[in-house]
């Protein structure tokens, strides 16, 4: 008597999705940030070797993203490399750090308070890292709100070069920026250099100032939208959130600072909006479409 069969690859694909959609909270956070560190963790040569290896354990285990011994020795990794090579070390890197510092801590508790326990820490992470990037901007020495730190960002890095491209810039007057900017850099070496000279479009300075102003108005919104711990206000914080994300990582490619941030407000979205831990999956979706080498392609005349 025939038999219906189905192919292998519909059944991958079906389970597959519905795994996918099933997944507890407590699965998807430590899974996500392990991603995270596999793909945007730290370039020391120990936490790249020992990272590889936890990661392929898990595949293997997939009960050790529970665990907390399993997310100290993660703690341990990204505090080492951090004192290893203090300076260069992204401001994402540190936050990540705390992040597994987080796991380790909710894990190590009673089942019953382990989400809690994220949710509650992931939101104080949100707090104080816009907090205090608002603070850092407005009390700093260094001149921030009158456009001066942007410009010279737009200006220096070259992952930047296709929006200067639009700004009437070619390539020539990119790469004489870029030797400009190298060698201020290097500055300590010659110190009869203190100041260089590029090629800056009036309307730069113009857009440099007013993102000035709205990183430091939606990072400030964030913050005390979520300091309120009402349903309302984790309404507003998480659009807020949502908006910074999908806007912010269009020009500035940190996506792993970007997967960091979409984790947190996935993991705060179980107090009282659990349907919108769905918009921050598709966020990291979308980081994703952003990292396709679109730059590459564009003509910068």
């Amino acid at each position: 008597m025939p038999t219906q069969t189905t192919h292998p690859e519909a059944i991958s694909l079906k389970a597959f999705l519905h795994r996918l959609t099933t997944m507890q909270p407590l699965d998807i956070i430590p899974l996500l940030v392990l991603f995270i560190l596999l793909f945007y963790g730290y370039n020391t040569w120990f936490a790249k070797i020992a990272t590889m290896f936890l990661a392929i354990t898990a595949l293997l285990y997939r009960e050790l993203l529970r665990d907390p011994r399993y997310w100290f020795a993660f703690a341990c990794i990204s505090g080492f490399s951090i004192l290893y090579h203090w300076h260069p070390v992204d401001n994402h890197k540190f936050l990540l750090s705390y992040v597994t510092i987080m796991l380790f801590c909710a894990f190590a508790a009673s089942p019953a308070n382990q989400l809690r326990i994220i949710s509650g820490n992931a939101r104080l992470l949100i707090i104080l890292l816009m907090g205090m990037s608002v603070f850092w901007k407005l009390y700093s020495s260094d001149p921030y709100l009158d456009g001066s730190f942007f410009e010279y960002t737009f200006i220096a890095d070259e992952r930047f070069d296709v929006f200067l491209g639009f700004f009437g810039l070619d390539m020539k007057q990119l790469a004489s920026n870029h030797v400009a900017a190298f060698n201020l850099k290097q500055a300590y070496l010659d110190q009869d250099l203190s100041s260089i000279e590029v090629y800056s479009p009036p309307l730069l300075k113009n857009l440099a100032w007013l993102i000035g102003w709205w990183v430091v108005i939606i990072e400030l919104v964030i913050a005390v939208f979520f300091m309120f711990r009402t349903p309302l206000m984790d309404k507003l914080g998480h659009w807020s959130l949502l908006l910074f994300i999908v806007t912010t990582y269009v020009p500035a490619p940190v996506y792993g600072f970007g997967w960091t941030l979409s984790v947190l407000g996935y993991a705060v979205s179980q107090t009282y909006w659990k349907n919108y831990g769905r918009l921050y999956l598709m966020c990291i979706l979308l980081l994703i479409i952003y990292q396709i080498p679109w730059r590459m392609v564009m003509p910068i005349y």
